[in-house]
C-alpha cells in the first residue's frame, strides 16, 4: 500500500515537471510571437477572452433561470450561480483591450517625460525649429492617446511612439541646434569641447570596460538610423552628436592617446 502512494506521488511529481516544461515552451513561443506581431497575440487574446466570457455569462444565465423555475435548487448549483456570477462581474478587468491601453499610456507618458527635456533643451538655446518639430511630435502623440480604442495597429501605435521618444532624446540631449542663439551657441560650443569623459558620460577614471560599454549604449541611441524621423536642421546635429561620441571613444579606448589628452586637462 505504501509502495503505491510512493509511486503515485512520483508520477504526479514527474507529471507537474512536465506540464510546467511543456507550459514553458509555449509561454516562449507566445512570447516570440507576441514580441513579433503584437497585432496578432491581440487578436487570439481577444478571441480567448470573448469565448471564455461568453461561456461565464451562459452559464450564469442558465443557473439564474434554473434557480427561478426551481426554488428549491441545491446547494451544489447555488454555489455555481454565485462563482459565476462572481466572475462574470470581474471578468471585464481581464479584457486584453484594457491592458493594451495601460501599456501604451504608460509609453506615451514615458514619451512626454522625454519630450518636456526637449521642448527646455529646445527653449534654453532658443531654437524655433526644435521647438516646432517638439509640438508637431506633441499633436501626433495627442491624437494617438485620444484614439487608442480605435486603433488599426498595436505594433505602428507602439513602435511610432517609441521612435518620438528616441526622436526626443536626441533634441534633449543635443549639444547646439543650428538656428540657435548665437551667445547660446558659443556657450554649448565651449562645453562641448571641454571633455571627451563628458561626452561619453564616464569618470575620468573610468575603465576599458566601462569606456566600452558607454560608448557601445550611446552608439546605439544615436546611430544614424534613427534619424529618418527627424526634420533636416535636427538630424544633422543628431548625426554631429554621433561624431563627437565616435571621436571622444577613439580617443579614451586609446592608452596613448588618453594620456596626452588627459595631459592638455590638467
Amino acid at each position: 500500500m505504501i509502495a503505491k502512494i510512493i509511486f503515485i506521488l512520483i508520477l504526479a511529481i514527474l507529471l507537474v515537471v512536465i506540464i510546467y516544461h511543456v507550459i514553458g515552451i509555449f509561454r516562449d513561443i507566445y512570447g516570440g510571437i507576441k514580441e513579433k506581431n503584437e497585432d496578432r497575440a491581440f487578436k487570439v487574446e481577444k478571441f480567448i477572452y470573448e469565448f471564455l466570457f461568453s461561456f461565464v455569462r451562459t452559464g450564469r444565465d442558465f443557473t439564474a433561470k434554473s434557480q427561478v423555475a426551481n426554488p428549491k435548487v441545491g446547494f451544489k448549483k447555488m454555489a455555481a450561480h454565485a462563482i459565476l456570477e462572481f466572475a462574470a462581474k470581474f471578468f471585464p478587468d481581464l479584457d486584453p483591450a484594457k491592458s493594451v491601453r495601460v501599456s501604451l499610456t504608460k509609453d506615451l507618458q514615458a514619451t512626454l517625460e522625454v519630450m518636456e527635456k526637449a521642448k527646455l533643451n529646445a527653449e534654453q538655446h532658443q531654437s524655433q525649429d526644435a521647438l516646432n518639430y517638439v509640438v508637431a511630435c506633441h499633436k501626433e502623440l495627442e491624437n494617438i492617446f485620444n484614439n487608442l480604442d480605435k486603433l488599426s495597429s498595436i505594433n505602428v501605435a507602439r513602435q511610432k511612439i517609441r521612435e518620438i521618444r528616441e526622436q526626443m532624446q536626441i533634441i534633449a540631449d543635443a549639444p547646439t541646434f543650428d538656428d540657435a542663439n548665437p551667445s547660446a551657441q558659443t556657450k554649448t560650443a565651449d562645453v562641448k569641447a571641454e571633455n571627451y569623459y563628458q561626452i561619453l558620460g564616464v569618470d575620468k577614471s573610468a575603465s576599458e570596460d566601462e569606456i566600452k560599454k558607454a560608448f557601445r549604449d550611446l552608439a546605439r541611441k544615436y546611430h544614424p538610423d534613427k534619424y529618418s524621423g527627424l526634420a533636416d536642421d535636427l538630424r544633422q546635429q543628431a548625426e554631429e552628436r554621433f561624431k563627437d561620441i565616435n571621436e571622444a571613444y577613439q580617443v579614451l579606448i586609446d592608452p596613448d592617446k588618453r594620456a596626452k589628452y588627459d595631459a592638455t586637462l590638467s
